[in-house]
């Protein structure tokens, strides 16, 4: 998904005071808190070879994902 389409998402969700349930912040604040804090330093680190393999398995879940998420949200 592009970034833009990500961004509007957020500003969606933030109108609509989204949260996963009601045990949950809304997810806008709870995205806010940990941008907020400071990157630290990976506890795994995988090389370039793992991470493309990686990638190309995941890559038909998260079309459909992106794909559910778009049509769940536009209708």
């Amino acid at each position: 998904m592009p970034e833009r389409e990500y961004e509007r998402l957020r500003r969606v969700a933030a109108l609509r005071g989204h949260s996963v349930d009601a045990t949950h912040p809304p997810t806008h604040l709870r995205r806010h808190l940990v941008e907020a804090g400071e990157p630290a330093a990976a506890a795994v680190v995988i090389d370039s070879e793992a991470a493309a393999a990686i990638a190309a398995e995941l890559a038909p879940a998260r079309m459909t994902v992106a794909r559910a998420v778009i049509r769940d949200l536009a209708g």
